[in-house]
């Protein structure tokens, strides 16, 4: 009977670990599926006939990370009527190609043009001479503006134009931009020219779910816009909606010299003042604890197709879950397992997300804090807020170091201290943002004072933003 607890006791984090070692791993070397599987199946075996709670954990750790490699390889075959299979090869660099298919994601115009994800079902060339019926999404640009106000996402569209493979910048460009499509599984291009074909053939074919979230972000950011500067409804919507499409360049430039960019991001804090508003609300509203909490959850989940379902907002979604969970089922929850649970479930949808910059930090700075922080007070002997705070943003700052080098070739000295004073402002400018936002559904009358309210947090956030990057040696960027 010990045996078998521990075994049902096993803790996820190194599952999740070995997990990722095998996405990574796979991804190097690029191991086949024909020698994952077989490994995984035999350990699996092994593991359900093992009585050895060492043996057993071996192998159980060694079948996660098999297990990794073999859903890499096959998250990466692709069914021979998909768009990047060499057999389609034809397609590309064609011009007057006829496609048909449907908008998989919320269309973001701008500038005169819009730009989707279309997932195809058909093309065809020549006029309709040659035809294939082909699967996969691909990037749409269109250029004709008298279009643009009709798409939406769920829409079946049938358009013209000319089919190439995504290119990157250039040389000097280190953002491999191809290599960032195929991540999000897009593997064409499709740009539609002003007065080329471009007709719809039925609408809300999309997940009902997902059609609902972005009308009700349309109407949060109309809302945000209408009353406040547009600067600061493109920050708050950026902080609050996960849309960056608007936000002006040189204030997303203060907030990466200080190094309080990761604010930007819908992140835990975010999600945990989030959830701590509903619950407060149902319970103004005389919903039971049990309801509430459930009722919590699926909002929390809602709120995540808002955003578009990034990873650090389904990560802290997922977390946030476990947590309410626990407390419906007056559990304690070990917040490493709800963590790892988080990564297990984000790889198992995209392994390849392991990749992305975004997914590294948000688990790294998150590790980080609940492993470093409370040494750091303990070390320090910090005993109040505003210390603690300072154990956060020293803990996170540790964390993420290398990883901001690596990537941005930046060093902001000024960051831990920006952090105490920029952290504070934001957790009062996230309310102040749901407030706003409740107003806009529920008390419109007053919308305009919670929107200077919110206006006047988004201001005193980028003026302390902009100080901090003014102090001599705040930042430097390294060759």
């Amino acid at each position: 009977m010990k045996s078998q607890n521990k075994k049902i006791n096993f803790v996820l984090v190194p599952i999740a670990v070995c997990f990722s070692l095998g996405i990574s791993a796979a991804s190097f070397t690029n191991i086949p599926f024909f020698i994952c599987y077989p490994l995984s199946a035999i350990l699996l075996i092994v593991c359900l006939f093992l009585r050895d709670d060492e043996a057993f954990s071996i192998n159980l750790l060694g079948l996660a990370f098999f297990i990794g490699a073999a859903h890499l390889s096959s998250y990466q075959t692709l069914p021979k009527n998909h768009i990047a299979d060499a057999n389609n090869r034809w397609i590309f660099w064609q011009d007057g190609i006829l496609a048909r298919g449907l908008i998989i994601d919320e269309p973001q115009i701008k500038e005169g043009r819009a730009k989707f994800i279309l997932y195809l079902s058909e093309i065809k060339v020549g006029g309709g001479e040659q035809k294939a019926t082909v699967r996969g999404k691909i990037l749409v640009t269109v250029f004709d503006g008298e279009v643009l106000p009709k798409i939406s996402y769920g829409d079946e569209v049938i358009l013209e134009g000319k089919f190439f493979r995504p290119h990157n910048f250039g040389k000097k460009s280190n953002f491999d931009y191809r290599r960032y499509l195929t991540r999000r599984g897009i593997y064409g291009a499709l740009n539609v020219r002003k007065g080329a074909p471009f007709k719809i053939t039925a609408h809300n074919r999309g997940n009902f779910i997902k059609q609902l979230a972005i009308k009700f972000k349309n109407k949060i950011e109309s809302g945000f816009y209408a009353n406040m500067p547009e600067s600061y409804a493109a920050v708050l919507s950026t902080m609050l909606l996960g849309d960056r499409s608007s936000l002006p360049k040189g204030i997303l430039e203060v907030f990466v010299r200080t190094g309080t960019a990761h604010i930007l991001a819908i992140s835990g804090m975010n999600i945990a003042i989030t959830a701590f508003i509903l619950l407060v609300f149902l319970k103004v509203m005389r919903i039971p604890r049990k309801p509430r909490y459930i009722l919590t959850i699926l909002l929390l989940v809602f709120y995540n197709f808002i955003t578009g379902a990034q990873p650090s907002v389904s990560r802290a979604v997922i977390m946030g879950s476990v947590l309410l969970v626990g407390l419906l089922l007056e559990r304690e929850v070990n917040i490493y397992n709800s963590l790892a649970l988080a990564a297990l479930i984000l790889l198992a949808q995209n392994p390849l997300q392991i990749q992305e910059i975004g997914f590294q930090l948000s688990f790294v700075s998150v590790i980080s804090i609940v492993y470093l922080s409370p040494k750091i007070e303990r070390f320090l002997r910090l005993n109040n807020f505003i210390l603690k705070s300072f154990s956060v943003s020293l803990a996170a700052w540790l964390g993420t170091f290398l990883f901001i080098i690596y990537y941005f070739k930046i060093i902001s000295p000024v960051t831990i201290l920006a952090n105490l004073v920029i952290v504070p402002l934001v957790t009062v400018l996230t309310v102040a943002g749901f407030i706003l936002m409740l107003g806009i559904f529920i008390l419109p009358a007053f919308v305009h004072v919670f929107g200077l309210t919110a206006g006047a947090s988004v201001y005193l956030l980028i003026k302390s933003a902009e100080l901090f990057s003014l102090i001599p040696g705040a930042y430097f960027y390294l060759k």
